[in-house]
């Protein structure tokens, strides 16, 4: 496939304001369900091609990271036997899996973004 210079220039040039406000506006609604529902136990952030300001002009996606803040999978496989038995005994359980926050996160959206 051949791209042309045009195309190039075209794709160089930065967001008009329209396709700026657009995305800030889609980004803080999209951080305010979240919010809402979730707290603070996330954290929401850009990444990608949008964070760095590097995305093409209208053929761009924005990355959103939300990362649920008391969730995590240890890795003990570096501790010693009594560091280990140390965190099994101080470690609280957690029954809200990766996967019920994944649907979560998708049930809400889509409730607002159908």
């Amino acid at each position: 496939m051949t791209i042309s210079e045009e195309q190039i220039r075209i794709w160089a040039q930065p967001l008009s304001t329209t396709e700026y406000d657009k995305s800030v506006k889609t980004h803080q609604s999209i951080r305010k369900i979240l919010e809402n529902h979730f707290g603070s136990k996330v954290e929401i952030f850009l990444q990608g091609s949008y964070a760095n300001s590097t995305n093409v002009r209208q053929d761009s996606d924005i990355d959103i990271v939300i990362s649920y803040h008391p969730g995590y999978f240890p890795d003990l496989g570096f501790l010693s036997e009594e560091d280990k038995e140390t965190y099994r005994k101080n470690r609280v359980s957690h029954d809200y899996s990766f996967s019920q926050f994944k649907n979560d996160v998708e049930n809400l959206l889509n409730n607002e973004f159908p």
